[in-house]
């Protein structure tokens, strides 16, 4: 959210599925580096992260007890949804 604020963008809201039904965001299929990548139901997403420039990467932490740093997509914990913000 600061990284969006940074770029002009202070609406996006702090609730996944908020962020979803803000309008704000554009679903895509070819996810560029700084997009949203949702993780859980397409619906109601559960958690995200930013998406890299490195194929499989996103750039967050899955739990409160993980650092922040590049997580390499696997097993079973892989986006569900890809979203631009407008």
């Amino acid at each position: 959210m600061i990284a969006f604020r940074h770029a002009g963008i202070a609406d996006l809201p702090h609730n996944t599925v908020a962020m979803v039904d803000s309008g704000l965001l554009v679903r895509t299929y070819h996810p560029h580096a700084g997009d949203l990548a949702f993780f859980g139901s397409v619906s109601a997403p559960d958690h995200v992260e930013l998406v890299t420039t490195q194929a499989g990467v996103t750039f967050g932490a899955h739990d409160s007890g993980t650092r922040v740093g590049l997580i390499r997509d696997g097993g079973t914990f892989r986006p569900t949804a890809y979203y631009r913000v407008r």
